[in-house]
């Protein structure tokens, strides 16, 4: 199921890190907040924190996925090296604007090994 948010979709796993964020008192990010030409899942200007919530299928986990390996867009087929470097640049892109971004992979958030980096921010970085 997908929740509107800020007028767009987030996804489910996108709900379960929120409710993690919530949990653990990171109340001053935006939901899908679009700076320059990307839009990124959760942004907190005032701690310049960017966090990203990986699907492990659509953004290729580079622990799931080789380089060449094809994933099926609805637009067509692409290799995991061309999700990756779609990737980077929209966190460098970020990066550039002084954010520290963390990247949330969907093995992790349903093992909860991401709570200890929810935590790493709470607590100041």
């Amino acid at each position: 199921k997908k929740l509107l948010c800020n007028g767009g979709l987030y996804s489910g796993l996108h709900k379960k890190v929120k409710k993690d964020m919530n949990s653990e008192e990171l109340l001053n990010f935006i939901s899908e907040e679009k700076i320059g030409r990307y839009v990124y899942d959760e942004v907190s200007h005032e701690l310049k924190i960017v966090i990203e919530i990986n699907g492990d299928y659509w953004h290729a986990n580079p622990k799931k996925y080789n380089k060449n390996q094809k994933i099926a867009y609805p637009k067509g087929i692409i290799e995991a090296q061309e999700v990756w470097a779609k990737d980077d640049k929209k966190i460098g892109f970020a990066e550039s604007l002084g954010f520290i971004v963390y990247v949330l992979w969907e093995q992790d958030v349903h093992n909860g090994s991401h709570l200890p980096i929810l935590r790493r921010i709470k607590n100041g970085g």
